[in-house]
C-alpha cells in the first residue's frame, strides 16, 4: 500500500504540513508517500489568483525545499517521492 496523491495546507483546500503527512504515513506503515499538491498558476501576474485551488508562486520554492528535506530526514523509514 502507498499514497501517491496528497494535498497540504498550501493548496488552500487541505490541512497540515508536509511533515504531518510523512509522519502519519510512517505510523500507518506506508513504504512510499508521494508529495503532491496543486502548483501555482505561474502564468498569472498575481501571486495566488485562486487561493482555494493552488499554492502561491512565492511558496513554491519553499515547498520544493521542504519536500527534499523531508525525503532526506526520513530516508530509511519511508520513500518520499
Amino acid at each position: 500500500m502507498l499514497d501517491l496523491h496528497t494535498h497540504h495546507k498550501r493548496c488552500g483546500h487541505a490541512y497540515g504540513d508536509l511533515e504531518d503527512y510523512v509522519q502519519e504515513a510512517i505510523l500507518r506503515g506506508l513504504p512510499i508517500l508521494g508529495v503532491t499538491d496543486h502548483s501555482p498558476y505561474f502564468y498569472s501576474h498575481e501571486n495566488q489568483p485562486y487561493k482555494q485551488l493552488a499554492m502561491s508562486i512565492t511558496e513554491f520554492d519553499v515547498y520544493m525545499e521542504e519536500a527534499v528535506r523531508l525525503k532526506r530526514i526520513y530516508q530509511g523509514q519511508i520513500e518520499v517521492l
